[in-house]
């Protein structure tokens, strides 16, 4: 199986969507999934995404996007299209422009789209002093729903608070909740390394 992962930039600092993203893609390289990114540019110059796009400024906003350690890309439809020519499987992680051109895109070409909810309104809007307002919340969501989740097969709530919400919202696609925290080697390891600073302490 072939499965794409779309985000706007996989390596950007200080974000934990990002590292829940790497976490999936090395968790399913080990079982043997070929997996490919569609993603803006590695900054780091380590791993770069099989299917690169620009960087996209906003101005105005962009010292802030950055203080909240993200990073938007320009959508690119050639780009896109060769990515969805090779996957068999698409997975969306954020409800953002790229995703809108991908789900939109993918439907036409016939390729299957799942995605994980990470994100809710308030968290975006937090950072612009917006989070309180209902009426652009509920705005998003509506939004968030008809051109990007409606458009998936399975949509993944890392929680069952997540789960609700969407239900509340009648996001239409089947919802399977379950977490996406550390998997079961890094457990061990933070496990371990507990022990043993506890043990330290003896």
């Amino acid at each position: 199986m072939k499965v794409l992962f779309v985000i706007n930039n996989l390596h950007s600092k200080g974000n934990g969507l990002c590292a829940a993203v790497k976490r999936n893609i090395r968790e399913l390289e080990k079982r043997g999934i070929e997996v490919r990114v569609l993603s803006g540019r590695n900054k780091t110059g380590k791993r770069q995404p099989e299917y690169e796009l620009d960087d996209l400024t906003i101005i105005g906003f962009d010292s802030i996007i950055s203080k909240q350690g993200y990073q938007f890309s320009k959508t690119n439809k050639k780009v896109i299209k060769e990515a969805l020519e090779w996957a068999d499987v698409v997975h969306i992680e954020e409800p953002f422009n790229i995703q809108i051109a991908t789900t939109r895109l993918a439907k036409k070409m016939n390729v299957p789209c799942v995605a994980t909810y990470h994100l809710h309104p308030e968290n975006l809007l937090a950072s612009v002093k917006l989070s309180w307002s209902k009426l652009i919340n509920g705005g998003l969501m509506l939004a968030w729903r008809n051109l990007v989740f409606n458009k998936c097969k399975i949509v993944h709530a890392p929680t069952k608070n997540v789960e609700d919400r969407l239900r509340k919202w009648k996001y239409k696609a089947e919802i399977r909740t379950f977490s996406n925290g550390l998997a079961l080697d890094d457990l061990m390891h933070v496990e371990k390394e507990y022990i043993k600073k506890e043990m330290s302490k003896d």
